[in-house]
């Protein structure tokens, strides 16, 4: 196979799916895929860092190639990606709006901000179930059309991101080409599809939830046997706790 033709055929950039969550008590998780090695954060200078951040990524190296039932004209079968990972602890910063860029080598992220909550005692956040439904371009504008009624600055979603864990369009449609996930922390569960590698009838499954475990951010907490899929954050003063409720095939 030819890479960079595949990679341009297909429209996947040098960085692309990027979250950023809510974690513990006032800190930031900022994570995304990236095709190369040696990217870095950028958050430009604000009322909170009077000087431009450069933050330099935990990265991991992963694929699904092992992974047989996955599909061949699927992006997480022929190419490797570096999940990289950054954290900001900003207790102290309230109602201030951080902005920032992803850069790697020639390449760099349009600019994504999110922005601290301004009043501890009033606010709001939103909650969405199943975001299943790939491509469903009326599932999108109705999140749209909701955060515009009423600006907030966290979602959650109980779990079900993607029809099928195993589709990189399927994450590419939910996380890049949504404007709601460019200016607001979001967290989510896991839900039985983050375990599902075809979306067909007996589906092949993971034993874990390989591709939301590189692409989501969670609060470095939980059971052994199931950190990081079931975990707890303060945010605003409230405790959220997300649990994993597997699925019966898993089990």
């Amino acid at each position: 196979m030819n890479k960079r033709k595949y990679i341009k055929e297909h429209n996947i950039n040098p960085i692309t799916l990027i979250v950023t969550s809510a974690l513990d008590n006032g800190k930031i998780g900022i994570k995304y895929q990236s095709l190369k090695k040696g990217s870095y954060v950028l958050i430009f200078r604000n009322d909170y860092f009077k000087d431009d951040i450069y933050l330099f990524p935990e990265e991991t190296k992963w694929d699904l190639k092992e992974y047989d039932y996955v599909k061949r004209d699927n992006p997480f079968y022929d190419i490797s990606f570096y999940s990289c990972y950054v954290e900001l602890d900003l207790k102290d910063a309230l109602g201030i709006k951080f902005e920032y860029i992803i850069v790697s080598g020639k390449y760099q992220t349009e600019i994504r901000s999110f922005e601290t909550q301004n009043n501890l005692k009033k606010w709001s956040y939103y909650s969405f179930v199943d975001f299943q439904h790939g491509f469903n371009d009326v599932t999108h504008k109705l999140i749209n059309n909701l955060k515009s009624l009423k600006q907030c600055n966290l979602m959650l979603c109980s779990g079900d991101l993607t029809g099928t864990s195993a589709n990189y369009y399927e994450w590419q449609w939910l996380l890049d080409n949504n404007d709601s996930f460019s200016d607001v922390l979001f967290n989510s569960a896991v839900g039985d599809h983050e375990y599902w590698a075809k979306y067909e009838v007996h589906a092949s499954m993971f034993k874990e939830p390989i591709p939301y475990l590189n692409i989501m951010p969670a609060a470095d907490n939980g059971p052994d046997l199931e950190k990081n899929k079931t975990f707890y954050f303060i945010f605003n003063n409230c405790l959220f706790i997300f649990l994993n409720t597997q699925d019966s095939d898993t089990v």
